[in-house]
């Protein structure tokens, strides 16, 4: 009789009835009027159970964790993938997964025309949309989407046939609830975009300060050489003022005045290719080589300096020949990088060990020492821009920091990469793999030896002091 009384009422019905004692099925009528109002009859639809809940199961998003189903007015399922659940649930349940968590979602949903909780569904982070489908009856469309799945922003598409199956279904406007819906897309949206926003000034931040340490550490660089050879010029000055000439004297300061100056042009030096790297205008100059000599003429050049601080070098490699375009003077610095680090981070009786091995493809070149080694969270800093292992107010080594990151620039100019491995205490290990390739070029006949090898190190091992 209620059914009728609505109809009678100009009311569209939209309800769910045994109509045959058994078989649930929902009932959706608008009745139909002429132009001047009169009442002509009921355009009616019945939907039995079966077919309603596979129209509902068409409204789901495009993910394996995601469904649809409706509840009427008191929180008691309609419809539902599980059917066993149809009539038997109900989302009020102190029981039922989204009220876990916080027992007033169940009344959220029947209480609130449209909106969204948060919940946990078996292990998985999830959303509930709802949205009330109809002022009369007060029906409520639940929708569960994993929040993960919301994260990646791909509801654009599902949007559009979401709503329209809705509409074929409700024979209602949902134009709210996609307004609504769409806001709180916006929202989340606009949330990932504040969080990008702020992860782009916390790494600018964090390159500034980076920059300021570098600025502090390298304006100690150029001071600290230039009051040594400020004070040493002034000791000799003294000392010839005096008539007090001590050549021994008189040597130790030229000494010192030598190796700040070195140590003033390996910063200079390395600031300009910094420089140059930035800008791109730094080219290498290829030339087909022995490599296995090339590299054995570098590491034994070091032999005799490292001898005089008591440091063993040992050189080993598994072919005696292997011809390949590389930038000589590049491996070079390379190479006298890596053991000046070698021999300012290992004590007296330390050993360094240079090994080459032909991969045929590639080469390899590990410089391993028995040194202190690096802290396991510095490794991944050291071939950074501005940073290095130990920080200027507390590092027990003079250096600019930046000597790693021009090496690490000078492999991948030649196509390769470079990797370190350390334990504390124990010792450092530098792999360098350069890619084997051959090129046209005029010097076909080109042997490479290290002509100024003497200055060369000095200038790279300026920082070492005795």
């Amino acid at each position: 009789m209620q059914f009728f009384n609505k109809i009678i009422k100009r009311e569209n019905v939209i309800t769910a009835e045994k109509l045959d004692g058994n078989t649930f099925s929902i009932i959706m009528a608008i009745p139909i009027y002429d132009d001047k109002g009169i009442f002509k009859g009921v355009f009616g639809v019945v939907l039995k159970k079966d077919v309603f809940q596979n129209l509902i199961s068409y409204l789901k998003i495009n993910d394996a964790n995601s469904y649809s189903y409706l509840i009427d007015e008191n929180g008691l399922a309609l419809s539902h993938p599980n059917k066993d659940f149809i009539l038997r649930e109900n989302i009020l349940n102190t029981n039922h997964p989204i009220n876990l968590e916080n027992p007033n979602n169940g009344y959220k949903v029947l209480s609130e025309d449209s909106g969204f909780i948060e919940y946990e569904y078996m292990g998985i982070d999830t959303y509930a949309y709802f949205s009330k489908i109809d002022n009369k009856n007060n029906w409520r469309l639940v929708t569960r989407v994993p929040k993960e799945y919301i994260s990646k922003q791909i509801l654009n598409r599902t949007h559009y046939i979401f709503f329209t199956a809705l509409m074929l279904i409700i024979f209602i406007s949902i134009v709210s609830y996609y307004v609504v819906f769409n806001i709180s897309q916006r929202i989340i949206t606009l949330n990932y975009e504040i969080k990008e926003k702020q992860e782009k000034l916390k790494q600018t931040l964090e390159l500034e300060k980076h920059k300021s340490e570098f600025l502090a550490n390298v304006s100690h660089e150029f001071k600290t050489p230039v009051n040594i050879i400020f004070s040493s010029c002034q000791l000799m000055e003294n000392t010839i003022k005096n008539d007090e000439i001590d050549k021994e004297k008189m040597m130790r300061y030229l000494k010192m005045i030598k190796q700040n100056s070195y140590r003033l042009m390996r910063l200079i030096n390395n600031l300009l290719d910094i420089t140059k790297l930035d800008l791109g205008f730094y080219e290498l100059n290829l030339v087909n080589v022995n490599a296995v000599e090339l590299i054995e003429d570098i590491v034994m050049s070091v032999a005799d300096y490292a001898n005089s601080k008591n440091r063993e070098v040992i050189f080993d490699t598994n072919v005696e020949e292997k011809f390949m375009a590389l930038d000589a003077d590049k491996v070079e610095r390379i190479i006298l990088n890596l053991m000046s680090n070698s021999i300012k981070f290992t004590d007296e009786g330390d050993k360094i060990y240079v090994n080459f091995e032909d991969k045929e493809d590639y080469i390899e070149v590990k410089v391993k020492d028995t040194g202190i080694g690096i802290p396991e969270d510095k490794l991944n800093v050291i071939f950074d821009k501005f940073r290095q292992a130990q920080t200027l107010f507390r590092r027990e080594h003079e250096g600019s920091g930046i000597g790693l990151y021009l090496v690490k620039q000078l492999v991948e100019l030649h196509g390769g990469e470079i990797s370190v491995s350390s334990t504390l205490g124990e010792g450092t290990e530098f792999v360098v793999k350069f890619p084997v390739r051959i090129i046209e070029s005029n010097n076909e006949n080109f042997s490479y030896s290290i002509s100024n090898k003497i200055e060369k190190i000095n200038i790279e091992f300026s920082d070492i002091y005795d």
